[in-house]
């Protein structure tokens, strides 16, 4: 299966790239072909180490085609805390494809990302949003 990777990266340690790059790993010894969005950020010059990430547009330009591409997107540990995990899963939700937890191999249903869009939203997501939206 063709998987695209989502999680929270921003306000974690080094981005939580070690975490995508672990379940990568994991899953491409499942025999699975992953895309995982650290490590693209890496091969386009970010380190997540020392650089401050660009505004979400610039990377939902370049993530939302590869959740296209892709059979399944795969949800860490903290999708829900993330506004780009949340679109990434509601977009490929959206299309028919299959959202699965990373932990427990889990269907996510539509229904449930749409749940956790708005309990994002409610709790300080949609000020985040519009913080955002000032900077760029």
């Amino acid at each position: 299966m063709h998987i695209y990777l989502a999680d929270k990266m921003r306000g974690r340690p080094g981005f939580g790239f070690g975490k995508f790059h672990e379940m990568a790993r994991v899953l491409r010894s499942q025999g699975h072909t992953v895309f995982n969005p650290a490590a693209q950020d890496e091969n386009d010059g970010f380190n997540p180490e020392t650089d401050t990430p660009d505004h979400i547009s610039a990377y939902m330009v370049k993530d939302i085609p590869a959740v296209m591409e892709a059979d399944a997107v795969v949800l860490g540990d903290m999708w829900h805390e993330s506004q780009g995990a949340i679109l990434e899963a509601f977009s490929a939700a959206w299309v028919g494809k299959k959202v699965i937890k990373y932990t427990g191999w889990e269907d996510v249903s539509l229904g449930t990302i749409i749940r956790t869009m708005r309990e994002w939203l409610a709790n300080g997501g949609a000020e985040a949003i519009m913080e955002d939206s000032r900077e760029s």
